[in-house]
């Protein structure tokens, strides 16, 4: 396990984008977003979870409820570093992972990150049953996340 915290996390994506000069800034939406996408691609590729919390599947696609907690803005309004008052600097390998992932998704919108989790495998497979608008608190699994992930980075 790791005692990496989302918030450390959603932190350092916060700063990534504000240190560079974004068509979008980092919205609450988006960090969301960027965060599964972090945690899925630590599964698959460092054989890890990159934080301890879970990811929960709502209906606006996944969400870590405790980042959520903390950015506390409306879900297209930018979210500040200052948001994250007790985050802790991630490791050089964790900033370095993060940045990567960064890099690989910062040219899409807020609502095109959600629009692609709604079409992959983790978010369907924990909505199951569930109306497209239906609220849910349901776990994406690390499992169901290292599967999809791994088989991305196969192809």
């Amino acid at each position: 396990t790791t005692s990496v915290h989302a918030v450390d996390v959603a932190r350092h994506f916060v700063e990534l984008g504000a240190a560079e000069d974004e068509p979008e800034m980092v919205s609450h939406l988006r960090l969301q977003k960027l965060l599964y996408y972090a945690q899925g691609w630590s599964l698959a590729l460092r054989d890890r979870a990159m934080f301890q919390d879970e990811i929960e599947a709502w209906a606006d696609g996944p969400v870590v409820r405790t980042v959520y907690r903390a950015a506390c803005t409306p879900e297209l309004s930018p979210v500040s570093a200052a948001a994250f008052p007790t985050s802790v600097p991630l490791s050089r390998e964790d900033a370095r992972f993060v940045a990567r992932v960064w890099q690989s998704y910062k040219p899409y919108s807020a609502i095109s990150l959600r629009d692609m989790t709604h079409s992959e495998a983790p978010w369907l497979d924990a909505r199951d049953g569930l109306d497209s608008h239906a609220r849910s608190t349901r776990s994406i699994s690390h499992s169901s996340m290292k599967a999809y992930f791994r088989a991305l980075s196969t192809r």
